[in-house]
Formats: structure tokens, sequence, C-alpha cells
């Protein structure tokens, strides 16, 4: 329309040509209402949309106000931006009543799968910016996650990368002492790589309980955040840290827990935690014998049984020493 066009030549339609700018028009005005109500102001003079838009990136990711999580910029009331003016209301509080917390931060890190957020321009405005904010060192929350963790594969999509791996921890509790790589989450199954505060590294896999069946090998049973439940099993050298037991101190009070973590034990029997993976079993009999957890030894060759604790870990039960039979007086004189 420029060259040849209704304002060079005289010749074409003025009115289309007005209908396109006013489009265009339109459309900055949008964009604009929107950076608006995050705080930004692109009309102030000396300023450009590229240090708007890396401004955003720094108030999304939590910089502005302390916090790291994009989730509290996206969720109730935009707290953590008060400061800032309009944040605290339109946009984010409109986010706030219709959509849980940093759901658009999950939805431009979410690889395949159905999103949770808005659409049209709304959510793809919010996508960008939620881009930015993973880029920046945004968590997810236990929910967001849960929103993946927890559907079916076929629509659940996938979660991977930095941010899975700094996130991972706000939906499986258990994991929050871990540093972790290579986590991968999806519809029912979870795996990363969990180092421990002593270096030693373990390959965890976890499976919700609702869509797997029980495995037949060690295991454990963990909670996450949102009360689902799932089959947790580890290999490596720290393997044995995900499959110990509650420790005992040997009191008769602990007579529910023990009954609880060994569904076989007898009744009366009472447990003291003697080291990792060796638990001191005394029975109401006057009884005792020390028990081995399966993750951290092999099975041994001296006469043993197996207690098997509620998580499916088996534990080796040794046998107590051979004791002097009992003879009546005639037959040890004879003797």
């Amino acid at each position: 329309m420029g060259n040849g066009g209704a304002l060079s030549t005289g010749q074409g339609s003025i009115f289309l040509w007005l209908f396109c700018a006013l489009a265009f028009l339109k459309t900055a005005q949008k964009f604009d209402s929107y950076l608006a109500a995050m705080g930004l102001n692109v009309a102030q003079t000396g300023s450009s949309m590229g240090m708007e838009l890396l401004m955003a990136a720094r108030v999304i990711s939590g910089v502005v106000g302390g916090a790291r999580s994009a989730g509290s910029v996206f969720g109730k009331g935009g707290s953590t931006v008060t400061g800032t003016g309009a944040a605290a209301s339109g946009f984010a509080a409109g986010f706030a009543s219709k959509f849980k917390g940093n759901s658009y931060v999950r939805d431009a890190v979410v690889d395949g799968g159905i999103r949770m957020g808005a659409g049209g321009s709304v959510g793809f405005v919010g996508r960008a910016f939620g881009g930015m904010a993973a880029r920046n060192g945004a968590a997810l929350t236990g929910d967001s996650i849960s929103s993946v963790a927890s559907r079916s594969p076929s629509v659940s999509g996938s979660i991977a990368g930095d941010i899975a791996d700094r996130s991972l921890g706000n939906y499986m509790p258990q994991l929050g002492g871990y540093q972790l790589k290579d986590t991968q989450i999806s519809g029912g199954q979870i795996s990363t790589v969990a180092t421990s505060a002593n270096g030693q590294s373990s390959n965890v896999e976890m499976y919700h309980a609702a869509q797997f069946d029980k495995p037949d090998g060690p295991h454990s049973v963990i909670t996450a955040s949102d009360g689902s439940q799932w089959y947790q099993m580890a290999s490596g050298a720290g393997a044995g840290a995900f499959y110990d037991a509650p420790a005992f101190s040997g009191d008769i009070s602990e007579a529910a827990q023990v009954a609880q973590a060994f569904l076989d034990a007898a009744e009366g029997t009472t447990l003291r935690t003697v080291g990792d993976g060796v638990i001191k079993a005394s029975g109401a009999d006057g009884s005792n014998s020390m028990w081995y957890n399966s993750a951290y030894y092999d099975e041994p060759d001296a006469p043993h049984t197996i207690m098997q604790s509620a998580n499916g870990v088996d534990w080796y039960a040794m046998q107590q020493h051979a004791q002097t039979p009992e003879f009546e007086s005639g037959a040890a004189a004879a003797m």
C-alpha cells in the first residue's frame, strides 16, 4: 500500500488503507494494555520494547520483591509486586480467580499434551512471559506438576530440563534434600537422578499407584503433595536410603508402628534400629534376632527367614544361635 497505493499515487482504496492502519493501531493498543496492566509503560520517552520485555521477565521470575517463584506473581493478588502498582490488580488478579498459580509457566515448558491455561491472545501472552520466568529461575508449584503427573499419559505431556530438576521437590517432599538432575515428569511416571549430601547418587523411578500395578521387587510407597500415592524404586550407590523402615527405639509403646511397618511381625515384637538397614527384633518370649535390609545387604547363606515390610522391602531375619538342649538327669548322665 506504500508503493503504488492510495497515498503515493492516489490509486487504490483509501478505505482499505485506513482499515489496515486501524487494525494495526488496535493490535498495538491491545499489547500496550497487557503491558500496562503488568506495571509497564511502553510509551515512556527513551524506553524500548526490548527493555520492557527484560523487565517483565525479571518481575515474573520473582526478582522484584525477593521471590523466585513465578507462581507468586500469577497467584492470588500478585503480592510480590504490590510495590509496582497495577500488577496487584486487573491482569494478575484475574489470573488468580480463574487459574492455578504459575499455570502459564507450566504451559510454557510442557512438551506435548493439552494446555491447561487460557487460549487466545491472553494465553499466548501468558505463555510468552511464563517462558521468560522459567528461563530466569522460576520453580513450578506442586499443583502445577500434579496437573501433568497425575493425568493419563495420552494427554499429560511432559516436563523436563532445569525447571523439572528444581521443581520436583515441591511435588515429592521426600526428595527435598537431594540434588536432582535428568528429571522427566509425565503422566503417571517420574524419573530422576538424586544425589544426597554425602555425594551418593541413585536412579529413582516413581509410578502412580492408581495407574500402575504394585511392583514385585523392592519398593517404597510415598505420598505426593496432592495426596496421591506413588510406588518408588531406586538403584545405585545411595539406593538404600529410599527403602529404610521407620526408626524404632525398642519401646513397647511402638507396638502399633511395628505392626504397621511389618504386617507379619509376631504380636509383642519390639524393634530397635541399630544401624543403616539393621534392626534388632525382640520377641515377647525373650528371643532376639537381627534383621538386615535387602536394599543394603545381599541375602545371607546362614539360616534366616524373610520379613517383608509394608512398602514391599525384604528384611533378612537371622535365626538365633543354637542353644544347648535340655536333658533329663538320667539321660544327661548316660551321655
